[in-house]
């Protein structure tokens, strides 16, 4: 499956179900600022000081790369706890429904019926 052809929930209730594209965008913008930063993880997993964060973040401020990029070049953190983090960062992550719930656009119990309705539809378009 091509990376253009993978639809995300948000997009899938803006073309579906008629979800208002401004509650899913204000909602992606709330899950972005409440995601824990990269280098804040690492300190908590102890894989970087606060000194070593600062670095990487000194550097990448200059740059376009990410922080586990930087980290990585720096011989500070490897490929396995670049992705261990993204990881983690992923699972803490509040996820798009909640946040939609949270912003009463709709129940719990109406998510999980367009969640349901999501994967089947995702399921059947990778079967096309």
């Amino acid at each position: 499956m091509l990376l253009e052809d993978i639809q995300t929930f948000g997009s899938y209730l803006i073309n579906h179900h008629g979800i208002d594209q401004s509650a899913i965008l204000e909602a992606l913008e709330l899950q972005r600022k409440q995601s824990v930063p990269f280098g804040r993880l690492a300190i908590e997993k102890r894989y970087l000081s606060v000194e070593n964060v600062l670095r990487v973040l000194a550097i990448q401020i200059r740059s376009t790369k990410r922080f586990g990029e930087v980290a990585v070049e720096l011989d500070l953190l490897n490929e396995e706890e670049v992705m261990q983090l993204l990881a983690l960062q992923r699972e803490q992550r509040k996820k798009l429904g909640d946040i939609l719930i949270d912003m009463q656009v709709f129940s719990s119990e109406k998510r999980d019926e367009l969640l349901d309705a999501f994967n089947h539809f995702t399921e059947a378009r990778e079967q096309l």
